[in-house]
């Protein structure tokens, strides 16, 4: 290869590199559990072994690029499932994707962005779904509806909200940029796609909610 063409190749490549590194996705995000993330000593060490493999986490995209497509009002919803507590590295856990999105290829853009991106927490993908998606944000509350499967969280109002002598025992699944403690409301899901379903109504601390700002090469 001649210089002129390496010069040319390498013009390119660095181009293309730096225009990678700088897609970052931006937006709304809350998760909610099967065990309280922000309770008391007692309440965490029987939680910790015997519940928590559950959890349902929500994205909605405000901004950011994949292959050159805007992503601005993709919607991502993960059932996750786990044959232990999910806070647990070893954990073996499965996922159900629902996604809305404007990207015509929803299921490869589910499997290879937030497969990837989010790989440890999701596990295996056994499932992508193309659906319409309810989500609603505004700081103090945030609702999300789909299908077999609904939230609703509020911002937690401490020491009120907790039981007497609690602690943060957890933190989110990703990284936020200004998580807020949440009350799960609401936390339904009647899928057939596990060996479970559940129903939990009553108010208790298992969840956060907040912004999200994920770069595509982490």
């Amino acid at each position: 290869m001649n210089l002129r063409k390496y010069f040319a190749l390498l013009v390119v490549t660095l181009a293309a590199s730096s225009a990678f590194a700088g897609s970052v996705l931006t937006g709304d995000y809350l998760e909610t559990r099967s065990n309280e993330v922000y309770t008391c000593a007692c309440l965490y060490s029987g939680e910790r072994y015997l519940s928590g493999q559950e959890a349902i986490l929500g994205w909605q995209i405000h901004r950011g690029e994949w292959e050159g497509k805007p992503l601005a009002g993709t919607k991502v919803v993960a059932v996750v499932v786990g044959d232990r507590n999910l806070d647990f590295v070893e954990t073996r856990r499965k996922s159900l994707l629902f996604i809305d999105t404007p990207v015509a290829e929803a299921e490869r853009l589910a499997l290879n962005l937030f497969g990837r991106l989010y790989a440890p927490v999701l596990g295996e993908i056994v499932g992508v779904r193309r659906t319409p998606i309810r989500f609603e944000a505004d700081g103090r509350t945030a609702h999300v509806e789909v299908e077999n499967l609904a939230v609703t969280l509020r911002k937690a109002q401490l020491p009120a909200d907790a039981h007497p002598g609690s602690y943060l025992w957890y933190q989110p699944f990703i990284r936020l940029s200004n998580p807020e403690l949440a009350v799960t409301l609401r936390n339904e899901f009647w899928g057939t796609e596990f060996d479970r379903r559940w129903r939990v109504t009553y108010p208790h601390i298992t969840g956060f909610f907040g912004t999200f700002s994920t770069e595509l090469n982490d």
